[in-house]
């Protein structure tokens, strides 16, 4: 059965080292908080008609939301569940972990560790040498402007096949926000491309109310200025 977990799974060959990240690593959620992700796009296309994408990718294309609910947090483990919805009304359930200061469990990547940037490890054990923070950028989600930090991964075509990973997560929360796998088979007989992406599109760790502050503010020392101008204008009139 196709999990959204499962399409996060694809290996990661990163170069071996002696040393660990010596980067601090902070847990950025607490029990309660769930993330839901949507905008589900599976695409394939292939110049041979008969060859068919994976079962995996076909379910990935049925995935109409998934949700993560952070139900324990103890030291640098979260525990999480994740429930994916599929467009027939059909449900998959899992219980999930990831230690983020490690990258330990079944729940890799789409949870690490609060206030990473660029060029720190995605998480500091050795075998995560090969994965660093790119940058961090400006992403919209649910109305909110949030602080992310992006990783490209590319393994160029060799043996015909080569793929390229895209990760973003919340800088303040760790959690992901976004994610894209694009694959490439390409031989003598065959070019096929497989596209498969979802981002975050709502939560309750942060609400588009939450923006609304500052515009508020705004307003209303723009009407106290108003004001002030129009009562300084009626004295002067009056003398």
């Amino acid at each position: 059965m196709f999990l959204l977990l499962s399409i996060l799974s694809v290996a990661v060959v990163v170069p071996s080292v002696l040393l660990a990240s010596t980067q601090e690593r902070m847990v950025g959620v607490e029990v309660g908080d769930w993330v839901k992700y949507g905008d589900f796009i599976a695409f394939w296309d292939s110049t041979d008609p008969s060859v068919q994408p994976s079962a995996g990718f076909l379910e990935a294309n049925e995935m109409e939301w998934s949700i993560n609910t952070v139900q324990d947090v103890a030291g640098n483990r979260i525990t999480f569940q994740t429930v994916n919805h599929f467009k027939n009304e059909t449900e998959t359930t899992i219980a999930a972990y990831i230690d983020i200061a490690t990258g330990a469990g079944n729940g890799t990547y789409m949870f690490v560790s609060s206030g990473l940037t660029a060029g720190d490890q995605v998480y500091g054990s050795d075998e995560y040498q090969g994965t660093r923070m790119n940058e961090t950028i400006s992403r919209t989600y649910s109305g909110v402007t949030r602080e992310t930090n992006y990783m490209n991964l590319t393994v160029p075509m060799e043996a015909e096949y080569g793929w390229v990973l895209e990760f973003i997560w919340d800088r303040e929360t760790g959690i992901l926000t976004e994610w894209m796998l694009e694959e490439i088979f390409a031989s003598q007989n065959l070019t096929a491309t497989s596209i498969v992406s979802f981002r975050l599109v709502d939560t309750n760790i942060w609400t588009a109310e939450q923006a609304a502050p500052p515009l508020l503010i705004f307003a209303l020392v723009s009407v106290v200025l108003v004001l002030t101008l129009f009562f300084s204008w009626r004295l002067r009139a009056k003398k």
